[in-house]
């Protein structure tokens, strides 16, 4: 006879061969995820639910309880968009029972809008908001003091290490005898020793940089900001090694000679690379060279406190230098410029779209692009631009590029870290949670002519998730510069003083191992902005792709 722990271990090996493993039950999730989308996007409406409905039954989605609540919210969405108040209240319910209390993603998410006033609806949301806060509850919301105390700074600083020690994805992109213990250890009496809230949150931005990643960042509390974060009217950009000013935002700078295109020699007497990189870089996160050059000398190398000023050294396209001394100032208007539009379209020469997609960060540009379609559909060529692409959504993303295909295809993949306390107590290795997820095809629409994607150093985050999909499919060709170099899932989580930090809690990688993040995505043209064409208001980027558009084979203007 068999004894019983045979007969368990019989059991569990049967049950391990029956059973899909995660790795395949989360990409099959996504798939199904995905077809939903474009389901609903098509007005399909009954099949999308009947999908999801499928999803959330999926006795190998429950076994995992991220991808069944994910099931029941966009159930209890797509019920509420349809009018099935009963239904979508249900799943909430659900949600609530497994401890779902993410009231603020219910309250920004539109789906939800025609049952807010259902007091059902309000009954779950009231109960939601009764659950206290794990990882977050109040007991951080130290009150903001221009000094704070002793204890309130090493709580900070213990917080952010912990926080880092548990979730950061990036580890392995750091030296090997990188020592976060150790470096948590070395800082306690540097935040002891601070003398005011701003210079300790300059320590934690020193010790954050450390870790090398745009994903990875600790910001001031809002108090400190016209105190660290106030900048002159106006603008720069770092092209060929030389920090130039692109944008000039006060009528008076302009009538005297502050103008597009003058360099910046000098910042307070220090030649402007010395003074990014003495003063401005110790403190930015970034896991890049382009990424850090960008933080460095055009997003905060003139910050400092309002009503301050700061001394430059200037060069004028004919040679001529000469010194000015500029005012922090907040509130400017914005003459000379203003906000990116978040989606611009227009026809270019040859009868090619040009499309440029400036944020994920709100449905517009998914909306925008899908509004201008059949225009799009009439041209001969498309170019997608995302070069003032900072992130937001990938979803956004993911639902133009659906246009581009007729058959799924691989997406990037994602990575999350696995920590269990049970394994650390068996001695076993820390694990990994695995996304594969694919793109969807649009059902309806396609667009089957050439397409380019212009990328930059400013394409961020979700962006860079856009243009590694685009890559992935083959689809057509990137032309830029290398992108940001940074992806990933951050943590948020409140400092003491009214600050927070985040810290990057998932990888993205190409399907087939390859990084982009520490690297950036790499086009398959290369070209850079020149100092002279920038002078003279020409996009050499854009000059680029239409050259080589008009002498692709594919390309019937």
């Amino acid at each position: 006879m068999l004894s019983f722990l045979a007969i368990l271990l019989c059991a569990v090996t049967l049950t391990a061969q029956q059973s899909p493993s995660e790795e395949s039950v989360r990409s099959a999730a996504d798939a199904k995820e995905q077809e939903s989308k474009s389901l609903w996007e098509a007005k399909k409406f009954t099949e999308a639910v009947r999908l999801l409905e499928s999803e959330e039954a999926d006795p190998n989605v429950r076994r995992y309880s991220d991808l069944y609540m994910n099931a029941l919210y966009n159930l209890a969405c797509a019920n509420a968009l349809m009018g099935e108040t009963e239904q979508a209240v249900g799943h909430l319910r659900k949600l609530l029972d497994l401890g779902f209390h993410n009231v603020s993603q219910i309250e920004k998410d539109t789906s939800f809008d025609s049952v807010r006033s259902d007091t059902r609806f309000l009954e779950v949301i009231a109960a939601m908001k009764a659950i206290p806060d794990f990882w977050n509850g109040p007991a951080w919301n130290t009150a903001f003091q221009p000094d704070l105390s002793e204890n309130d700074k090493i709580v900070g600083l213990s917080r952010f290490w912990s926080e880092v020690k548990y979730n950061f994805a990036w580890f392995e992109h750091l030296p090997g005898d990188f020592d976060w213990d150790a470096l948590y250890i070395s800082y306690l009496p540097k935040v002891r020793t601070t003398r005011s809230t701003l210079e300790y949150y300059r320590v934690l931005q020193e010790l954050c940089a450390r870790l090398k990643d745009g994903h990875t960042n600790i910001y001031l509390p809002s108090a400190l900001a016209k105190e660290a974060r106030i900048k002159p009217p106006i603008e720069t950009r770092f092209i060929e090694g030389r920090v130039l000013v692109s944008e000039v935002r006060n009528e008076e700078l302009k009538r005297s000679g502050i103008a597009p295109g003058l360099e910046i020699l000098a910042v307070e007497g220090i030649p402007v690379m010395q003074y990014g990189a003495e003063r401005i870089a110790p403190y930015e996160s970034a896991s890049t060279e382009q990424d850090l050059n960008i933080r460095t000398y055009e997003r905060d190398l003139l910050r400092g406190k309002e009503g301050t000023a700061i001394d430059l050294t200037l060069r004028a396209p004919d040679g001529r230098t000469f010194q000015r001394s500029l005012e922090r100032k907040s509130g400017q208007s914005n003459s000379g410029g203003g906000p990116e539009q978040d989606f611009e379209f227009r026809m270019l020469p040859g009868n090619v779209a040009y499309v440029a997609l400036n944020t994920f960060l709100t449905a517009t540009v998914q909306q925008e692009f899908e509004r201008h379609f059949e225009e799009i559909a009439k041209s001969s060529a498309l170019i997608l631009d995302v070069r003032k692409n900072g992130g937001g959504k990938d979803e956004y993303g993911t639902a133009i590029l659906s246009h581009l295909i007729e058959e799924p295809v691989s997406a990037n993949e994602w990575r999350s870290r696995q920590y269990v306390p049970a394994y650390r107590a068996w001695g076993r290795p820390e694990g990994w949670v695995v996304g594969t997820p694919m793109t969807q095809p649009n059902p309806e629409h396609h667009y089957r002519n050439p397409v380019v994607v212009l990328t930059s150093a400013h394409t961020y985050s979700a962006a860079e998730n856009f243009a590694a999909d685009f890559d992935i499919m083959k689809r057509g060709t990137i032309i830029g510069e290398p992108t940001g170099g940074s992806s990933g899932l951050p943590v948020s989580f409140p400092l003491p003083g009214g600050g927070f930090a985040q810290v990057c809690s998932k990888q993205d990688r190409y399907p087939d191992g390859r990084q982009f993040v520490g690297r950036g995505i790499q086009p398959q043209i290369l070209v850079r902005p020149t100092v002279a064409d920038f002078r003279a208001g020409r996009d050499t980027v854009l000059q680029k792709a239409l050259e080589y558009l008009a002498s692709a084979p594919t390309f019937r203007p």
